[in-house]
């Protein structure tokens, strides 16, 4: 079943939700773990391909090549209480560009495909831009994205939404022993803010249509750590 806040189609969050463990409690992280870490890969699957659905968005730099390093990125490896990449610290950024630098260059191949059956070419004012996308160039574009604010500042940007949106699914999480008003609030609040920070992860692109699968592949995971969570005990006796 699917709802629609202020224009935001999102997914009923599942009852499942509703059995997070406290953030407080020595359960939480991990199971919170595995859902971040689904998060963040779906966020790499699913926004790029979206991103990415009107091929003329390679001609736009500005944000492609963003889109792509982000693309290429591995999810953060969480640990503690540490879920996203922090951009203000130099070593989670490093450890980024690290991750990303590993596929950049099945990346750029993959982009340049899109790019000559797009016929991008052809394009007044592009036609140099099926050369630089050859895989060849992926330390450049690493480079570029690193060190110049007009590529740094929209991956910045996506990194910090991932973040919120991680920090959204934790309070949509803490409402275990709400009543029916409470959790509909929590949920309402969740689309709102979801569908905020959707709008704003690249751009002026409204990625909300994408959110449903974002959120089917947190949901997922977390079912999945809420039963491996519950077997350890069983496990023990059985020993």
């Amino acid at each position: 079943m699917r709802t629609t806040t202020n224009e935001i189609r999102l997914l009923l969050p599942d009852e499942c939700w509703f059995d997070l463990p406290s953030e407080m409690s020595a359960r939480f992280f991990p199971v919170f773990r595995k859902v971040g870490s689904a998060l963040h890969a779906a966020m790499r699957n699913v926004l790029p391909a979206f991103y990415f659905r009107e091929p003329e968005r390679y001609a736009d730099l500005r944000y492609a090549l963003p889109m792509l390093t982000y693309q290429s990125s591995g999810p953060f490896q969480i640990q503690a209480r540490d879920y996203y990449y922090d951009v203000l610290n130099r070593a989670a950024m490093d450890r980024f560009f690290k991750s990303a630098r590993r596929r950049m260059f099945t990346t750029l191949s993959d982009a340049r495909c899109c790019v000559v059956a797009a016929q991008l070419k052809d394009t007044p004012g592009n036609e140099g831009i099926e050369d630089f996308y050859l895989p060849r160039n992926s330390k450049k574009v690493m480079r570029m994205v690193r060190l110049h604010d007009i590529y740094r500042r929209p991956l910045n940007q996506m990194l910090v939404v991932e973040g919120r949106m991680l920090e959204e699914l934790i309070k949509l999480g803490a409402c275990k022993n709400c009543g029916p008003k409470a959790r509909a609030k929590k949920i309402a609040d969740f689309n709102y803010a979801w569908g905020v920070l959707l709008r704003r992860f690249c751009g002026s692109t409204d990625f909300t249509p994408a959110a449903g699968d974002l959120l089917d592949a947190a949901t997922k995971a977390l079912r999945l750590a809420l039963r491996e969570a519950s077997t350890p005990a069983e496990f023990d006796l059985a020993a």
